[in-house]
This record gives structure tokens, C-alpha cells and sequence, in this order.
């Protein structure tokens, strides 16, 4: 990473994707579930059904386990092992502040950020990146950056990287390729004010809720003045 994107990354707390997310949903609804834990998140048919996909499509690219008959993700399990390198899945990455490699939960380093992907092929300065999603199709690039940050921090060789969002129950991808240049103009660009305003939130302990139709049916955080409008 360049010097100035290492000058920029000042946030004294811990994140992830699904974090931001959250927080971009609505800061009230994240602070309570993520951050306070007072409320947690109802785990929907949907929710279990795909972590038994990710724990089946685990088990058959690593150990070579037969995926169930209700599961019809052959071909996908089979792409996902082509090609050289090492592989390896639900593969655990974070990286300190300052963009250098950390352990998952690290003793020693402060973790700042934390990813994790369903399947990690590394062959030389080449990654190939894939998250499985058993959901409808939304693409959302944003993670798979994430997670290639990551990978360079805990590979420096890779350069160049092939990203997808696989959409299980639609027999199709989303492709991405970039390298590291990408990498760093997207987090120019995007990434660090993203990441700067839950910093703020953060130090100014300001969680505004926002009202959308999540609030009427599908929101835990009972507290809320909007809950259940």
C-alpha cells in the first residue's frame, strides 16, 4: 500500500464488511446488534440454509466429501478446485492498521480489519477469490475487495486477482479482476470515507436510527422508536 493510503488508516477499532453494512443499514440497528449486543439477530430458514452450503462446499473442496443430494453444486465445487496453488476454504484474513498481516483474533497486534473467504486459491503472484451466496442475485464487489486487500497483506507475491460472487440457486457468477493498483484506488476512493464515518459514529458514540421498510417487520432492536412502523 502507499504511503498515503498508510497515513489515512488512523481508526482505533475493529471492522468488517458485514459491519459496514450493517452500519450504512441503519447506525442505531448496528450499534445495538454489533456493537452493544443487546439485541441479536434472528437466524431466518434462509440464514441456516446457507450455512449448511458454506459448511457442505467446505467440506467437499477440502476434504473431498460428497455434497447431500439436496445440494446440486457439483460443478461449482469442481471449478472452484481447478487450477495450481494452494486452496484452502472459509479461509480467515485481518490485518492491522496499518495494512500488515495479524491473526484473526491476535494476541499481540491490534486487528482492524477482518475478512474471511469461502475458497482461496494462491498460485504464484495470481489469487482466485470466491464467496458463495445462496441468496438472490445482488452484486456487491465491495467484499471481495476487502478480502483482496487482505490476501496482499498476508501474500505480498500476488498481484493480480480473480473475484466472484457465486450465486448458487441461479447457476451463475459475478467476475471481477483486478490488481493492486485497484486495490488502492478504490480504497482512495471509497473505502476510507466509508470506514471514516463509523470511526465517527464511533468516538462520538452517535447511532442515529434510520427508518426504512426494515423497521415495521424485520428489525429486533425493540428500544427503537421506529421499531414496528
Amino acid at each position: 500500500m502507499t504511503e498515503n493510503i498508510l497515513r489515512r488508516a488512523n481508526q482505533d477499532f475493529s471492522w468488517s464488511y458485514s459491519r459496514v453494512k450493517n452500519f450504512e443499514t441503519c447506525p442505531r440497528r448496528y450499534n445495538e446488534i454489533d456493537v452493544l449486543k443487546r439485541f441479536k439477530e434472528e437466524k431466518t430458514r434462509e440464514l441456516q440454509d446457507g450455512f449448511l452450503v458454506h459448511d457442505a462446499m467446505s467440506r467437499r473442496i477440502e476434504k473431498g466429501v460428497p455434497l447431500p443430494p439436496n445440494m446440486p453444486f457439483e460443478k461449482w465445487a469442481a471449478y472452484a478446485m481447478e487450477g495450481g496453488g494452494k486452496i484452502s476454504t472459509e479461509a480467515k484474513l485481518a490485518i492491522t492498521k496499518h495494512f500488515q498481516p495479524c491473526e484473526y483474533f491476535d494476541k499481540v497486534k491490534p486487528v482492524w480489519l477482518r475478512t474471511v473467504a469461502d475458497v482461496l486459491r494462491i498460485d504464484g503472484d495470481f489469487c482466485h477469490v470466491i464467496d458463495w451466496k445462496t441468496g438472490k442475485v445482488k452484486p456487491d464487489l465491495e467484499q471481495l475487495i476487502l478480502i483482496g486487500t487482505c490476501v496482499m497483506a498476508h501474500h505480498p507475491q500476488v498481484f493480480r486477482i480473480k473475484a466472484e460472487l457465486v450465486w448458487l440457486a441461479y447457476d451463475t457468477p459475478t467476475i471481477e479482476n483486478f490488481t493492486t493498483d485497484d486495490i488502492v484506488k478504490y480504497w482512495g476512493d471509497t473505502m476510507f470515507d466509508k470506514v471514516e464515518k463509523l470511526r465517527l459514529a464511533h468516538n462520538n458514540n452517535d447511532f442515529p436510527p434510520t427508518r426504512s421498510g426494515l423497521c415495521k417487520r424485520h428489525c429486533v432492536v425493540t428500544t427503537c422508536e421506529h421499531c414496528g412502523q
